[in-house]
């Protein structure tokens, strides 16, 4: 009896050692909400023809003549937080675009930060579900590195959306050109203001798209020696708003007199609204604007209003999850695919908030 107990406990032990253990999830499959359903269903019919426009896609076109170029392939998608728009519809969107053509896909979100190194965790437990590709929604290669690295290991593709990832394993990405899209930016900031004013900056590093827009800026403002940037002030995730707010409130209190602050130039919407919180809270909209970057539907509807949000650069989030979707189905079929994709970005301002508003969601903007 003893001589058998020890036995199974030998066999037990090499088990150990020999089998790979899978790795727990590190977040979950969520519902999409109806509303981002229904406004991805919306754009659905003529996704497809944008794309072209900017990329040759094989599956689009299989797509468009009834076709389901994606059948019988698993693809993973992952995202560390659904938090605003441009995460829910670049997830999302995605998610859509592959079932549309007929591909399974996994999916997890992770708890909110897309800095957290949980990201990495749902990229190994992908891994270790052996699908065909990986797609990753905002993070970095830092982040991501040992779930990529173990991607790279099973020779697993993997995709970037707004990601600018890098690494063996990293086959395709898609994005707006931050380059272009922070210069954008800075040149609005820079012609309104007739090349003098006093601007704050609002910016955290962490993600390559924002690094891009703020490095940008930079290179531009010293260009003109009239700009002074008075204050640099960071959000914290999750909660880029309140964080925004209270520190631009600082600011306002540390340069009350009229005139002293002309613009903020933030390097994206959510921390563009905590920005125009604080200062309508103060009653200053008529001293200064404020610049984000995204075209939130919440910015959008601000702009619509009259805020001190007055501008953003948007991207269009619909738009860009499609063509990674597309990148993807054209990689597994063998097509030769872009390493980058770039998709178009606009200045919206009040004049044209509602005609992008509707090109971008399939429907008219409502301001209550």
């Amino acid at each position: 009896m003893f001589r058998k107990l020890s036995m199974v406990l030998i066999v037990a032990m090499l088990l150990l050692v020999t089998v790979e253990l899978q790795p727990m999830p590190a977040g979950a499959a969520v519902a999409c909400p109806s509303e981002v359903d229904r406004l991805i269903e919306k754009r659905a019919p003529e996704i497809g023809d944008k794309i072209l426009e900017f990329y040759d896609s094989w599956s689009a076109k299989e797509l468009k003549a009834g076709k389901k170029p994606g059948k019988g392939f698993t693809v993973a998608v992952g995202i560390g937080g659904t938090g605003n728009d441009t995460c829910l519809f670049g997830f999302w969107g995605l998610i859509r675009r592959l079932e549309q053509m007929g591909c399974n896909v996994i999916s997890m979100v992770g708890s909110g930060n897309l800095s957290s190194p949980d990201n990495a965790t749902i990229v190994e437990n992908f891994v270790a579900r052996k699908p065909d590709a990986i797609a990753y929604v905002f993070s970095n290669s830092q982040v991501l590195g040992p779930g990529l690295q173990k991607a790279a290991q099973r020779k697993i593709p993997v995709f970037g959306l707004d990601n600018w990832l890098s690494g063996p394993s990293v086959v395709g990405e898609v994005t707006s050109d931050n380059f272009d899209t922070g210069r954008k930016a800075a040149s609005y900031v820079i012609t309104r203001v007739g090349g003098e004013g006093n601007v704050v900056e609002v910016f955290t590093p962490g993600h390559r798209g924002t690094e891009i827009r703020n490095k940008m800026w930079d290179l531009m403002r010293i260009e003109y020696p009239g700009i002074n940037e008075i204050a640099r002030i960071p959000w914290t995730a999750p909660n880029a708003i309140g964080s925004v707010r209270d520190r631009m409130e600082a600011v306002l209190l540390a340069n009350p007199k009229k005139g002293s602050i002309n613009a903020v130039h933030a390097c994206y919407d959510m921390a563009a609204m905590g920005a125009t919180d604080a200062i309508e809270a103060a009653g200053r909209q008529d001293e200064m604007f404020v610049i984000g970057i995204d075209g939130d539907r919440e910015a959008l509807k601000r702009i619509a209003k009259g805020s001190a949000l007055q501008v953003t650069i948007s991207q269009d989030f619909i738009l860009m999850s499609a063509s990674q979707a597309h990148q993807i189905v054209d990689y597994l079929n063998g097509k030769d695919i872009p390493r980058f994709i770039y998709c178009p970005t606009t200045v919206v301002t009040k004049d044209n908030v509602h005609q992008v508003f509707k090109e971008k969601f399939g429907e008219e903007l409502k301001v209550q």
